[in-house]
């Protein structure tokens, strides 16, 4: 007996659909983003400074002894925010000293003087 049936037809091949190459990353062209915050570093570090220093003033006229609980703790805060800020400042950080440093200002500001 003979095969009388006939061979499946051969499909065409499917051609993948071509892959679109990604762009390409922009060139350097040798200038740097500068964002706001960093476009005067030394103005910003100056502006800090000038905050830490005027809390540290405010802190020096009051009388740790005369302050009550609260009011002590508050004040050893923004001691606590004066030294963490000149540490962000040393590391370049001057976002955060600059809101550590006006905390720091804030709670010192609160505290009643002599």
């Amino acid at each position: 007996m003979r095969d009388t049936q006939k061979p499946p037809e051969a499909k065409p091949a499917e051609t993948p659909a071509p892959v679109e190459q990604p762009p390409a990353p922009p060139q350097n062209t040798g200038t740097q983003i500068r964002t706001p915050a960093t476009a005067d570093a030394a103005a910003a570090e100056k502006v800090v400074r000038e905050t830490i220093s005027r809390a540290r003033e405010r802190l020096k006229n009051i009388d740790y002894q005369r302050l009550k609980g609260g009011a002590q703790k508050a004040y050893n805060e923004a001691k606590d925010f004066i030294d963490r800020a000149e540490v962000a400042v040393k590391t370049s950080n001057l976002d955060l000293a600059k809101g550590l440093a006006s905390q720091a200002e804030k709670l010192a500001n609160e505290l009643p003087s002599r």
